[in-house]
């Protein structure tokens, strides 16, 4: 074997060489985007494992949208607040008498609810009717 022939086998070897570095940078490159991804995925995991649980401490809505603790059903939770991602569930203040019915406010929010409201009747007009009040219809 000649002094060529031992250049020639270097040279291969080299160039071998550099492109098992050229695959080695680019597995690298994936194995680390996969390690990312995965990680990604295992807090998505976490965080749907959170929200399913905090669903489980609940129950409602009711025909108000409120929502409750399962263990403490008198006392309703803001649904809007409650609703939140993260949920932060804060309870309404207590039932109180308005204009329009009775109403509780989220100490947090101020949204307000209305339990009972009351309708206000327009007293019934005897005689005959204000032309505004006339409908007109059209052509028959």
């Amino acid at each position: 074997m000649g002094l060529s022939a031992v250049e020639s086998a270097w040279e291969h070897l080299s160039k071998a060489i550099a492109a098992c570095g050229a695959v080695w940078k680019a597995l690298k490159g994936l194995i680390s985007k996969h390690q990312r991804e995965v990680h990604e995925l295992q807090e998505r995991v976490r965080q749907l494992e959170s929200e399913l649980q905090s669903k489980d401490e609940f129950s409602g809505p009711n025909e108000h949208g409120y929502l409750f603790y399962k263990d403490r059903p008198t006392q309703p939770l803001c649904p809007k607040c409650t609703q939140l991602l993260p949920p932060h569930p804060v309870f309404m203040g207590p039932i109180e008498p308005g204009n329009g019915g009775s109403y509780r406010d989220c100490l947090i929010c101020h949204e307000r609810i209305y339990e009972n409201a009351e309708r206000h009747l327009q007293p019934a007009r005897i005689g005959r009717p204000r032309a505004n009040e006339i409908r007109r219809r059209g052509p028959v």
